[in-house]
């Protein structure tokens, strides 16, 4: 059985763990975007939602998609009576 960080070799021969990969949510997502658009700066966002910097940069620039995975995934889920 493999552990869930797997080592890598630097340059210099050193073993250094990899970054395990995380999935976002499309509600994280949405939240990123949103808080984006009421004028938080990219820092302040991975601070708050202690997602990495290059994810929330990833999320920021996929902005339209997301938003618009989010209007098809609440259109498609059934809604509570």
């Amino acid at each position: 059985m493999m552990s869930s960080i797997q080592t890598a070799t630097t340059s210099a021969g050193e073993l250094k763990a990899k970054r395990s990969r995380i999935s976002l949510f499309i509600e994280k997502k949405l939240v990123t975007v949103k808080c984006q658009e009421g004028g938080n700066g990219a820092n302040f966002i991975t601070r708050t939602l202690q997602l990495p910097q290059s994810t929330v940069s990833i999320v920021i620039k996929q902005a339209a998609s997301v938003k618009k995975a989010c209007e098809t995934a609440f259109i498609l889920t059934p809604s509570t009576r």
